[in-house]
């Protein structure tokens, strides 16, 4: 995980902007979570924050080759995708 994607998921959570928890669960902060649920209808405080988006190529790399002064940790010309004929699945834990 970068450091931008926890500060994404950070600035998420203190913003309450959350999926609505199961039925019962009190979490480690139970008056947070009363809160949450009492006072803003599990909504997040700031609704419709935008939250900012990291490029594709950082958070998933890229196929084009950028120079920016690194090296890949691996060569590409011996990297062969796999495909479905390649594929043998492991035999079952017993």
């Amino acid at each position: 995980m970068l450091f931008a994607q926890l500060a994404i998921h950070t600035a998420r959570l203190l913003n309450y902007d959350e999926k609505k928890p199961p039925f019962g669960y009190t979490g480690w902060n139970g008056a947070a979570i009363a809160y949450w649920r009492d006072m803003l209808q599990y909504r997040p405080i700031t609704p419709g924050l935008e939250y900012p988006e990291l490029p594709i190529a950082i958070t998933h790399g890229s196929s084009e080759i950028a120079d920016d002064g690194f090296d890949s940790l691996h060569d590409e010309s011996e990297f062969t995708p796999m495909t479905d004929e390649s594929f043998v699945p492991l035999a079952p834990r017993v």
